[in-house]
């Protein structure tokens, strides 16, 4: 079984679904469907009934953005081969379900701008909206954008950055986010833990550099959930360190260039944010970087690629969840995801005196 059981369990806990004691009932919809697409809304069914954002089937538009950002950035790397996705994203079968010739010309991996920036209050609040983690050249584009806007903006008060309902994506973009307006470097250390280490039917790609639950410290262990210790056999620590420009430039040759930024940073939260932006989210609250106001998040903080598979006979790209990762207070991500310091409201309105994240923020202090 691809699923991890502790995975199933967390969503039987958190969604009251008994996907193993669902299994009778998962073959008779299987069993019963004539063609193809009954087949596909059938496996996205079973498949959803886990809740995980990172366990389903892509879809057509799903599969040509993986082709073109993950699959292209790696073709001429001397292991192409050897990347774990490299038989779905090559397999001619797997092409021809999915009607897709390799053409990436038309192919937008972002439909609209995912940076927007706002000055809210003249001279004390600055806004930030990041709707996506871009990567690539999005990346680097945006890259001096908010280093512009944030030398504009770095005598005001507060500094929001939105990152509401931003599900997907890549690290970089936060991270350099980041880099800028720190002054000294930050770290996060993070525990994931492996049901097997090695490639086996259910799981053909392995986890490198992990290591035997048995060495890890007991004090260490017994601070986690009781089927972390009972379910998984390897584990893996995570470091997420960020140093300021300054550790990158000469600080006297690029002064002008340089962030002062002295104000404070809030980040805003919803049950949307997910993948990299849920990694953000962490990040920024376990180094005390940044403010969280919202809701609690949608979990996901992964390090690992998420494989991609094909089912044998009707060639579906498969992603599928093997690591479960754990918050700094030893809680499961997925399960108790990230927590906002101030948890409010978190509806988007395009009106910021209506928002209620935002107008929590413009509050924050003054009664102090």
């Amino acid at each position: 079984m691809i699923k991890l059981k502790a995975i199933i369990l967390v969503n039987q806990r958190l969604h009251g679904v008994d996907w193993l004691g669902n299994k009778g009932k998962y073959k008779r919809i299987i069993r019963n469907t004539k063609n193809d697409a009954e087949f596909l809304v059938a496996m996205e069914r079973i498949l959803g009934d886990l809740n995980d954002g990172y366990t389903n089937i892509l879809e057509g538009e799903d599969f040509r953005k993986f082709f073109k950002s993950y699959y292209l950035s790696f073709a001429e790397s001397e292991n192409f081969k050897d990347f774990f996705w490299f038989d779905t994203f090559s397999s001619p079968y797997v092409m021809y379900r999915y009607q897709f010739d390799g053409n990436i010309e038309n192919i937008q991996l972002y439909k609209e701008p995912v940076l927007e920036t706002d000055i809210l209050i003249e001279d004390k609040i600055a806004y930030m909206k990041i709707k996506k983690m871009a990567g690539f050249d999005v990346a680097e584009e945006d890259y001096g954008k908010i280093k512009e806007f944030l030398k504009e903006v770095e005598d005001y008060e507060k500094l929001i950055i939105d990152i509401r309902g931003n599900d997907e994506g890549f690290d970089v973009y936060w991270e350099n986010i980041v880099k800028l307006l720190i002054d000294k470097p930050l770290n996060a250390k993070y525990y994931a833990f492996f049901k097997d280490g090695h490639r086996y039917k259910y799981d053909p790609f392995r986890v490198q550099n992990l290591t035997t639950i048995q060495q890890l410290d007991e004090k260490v262990l017994c601070k986690f959930p009781e089927e972390v210790k009972t379910d998984f056999d390897f584990y893996k620590t995570y470091s997420i360190d960020i140093n300021s420009l300054d550790a990158y430039h000469n600080l006297e040759e690029n002064f002008e260039e340089n962030i002062d930024f002295k104000g404070k940073i809030y980040l805003l939260v919803d049950r949307n944010v997910f993948s990299a932006a849920e990694k953000f989210a962490s990040f920024a609250k376990d180094t005390g970087f940044a403010t969280l106001v919202g809701e609690v998040t949608g979990g996901g903080r992964v390090f690992e690629e998420i494989p991609i598979t094909f089912l044998p006979k009707s060639k579906f790209a498969v992603r599928y969840s093997r690591e479960l990762g754990i918050n700094q207070d030893g809680t499961i991500n997925m399960e108790t995801k990230t927590i906002p310091h101030i948890q409010v409201d978190a509806t988007y309105y395009e009106d910021f005196n209506k928002d209620k994240c935002i107008q929590t923020v413009i509050k924050d202090g003054k009664n102090k």
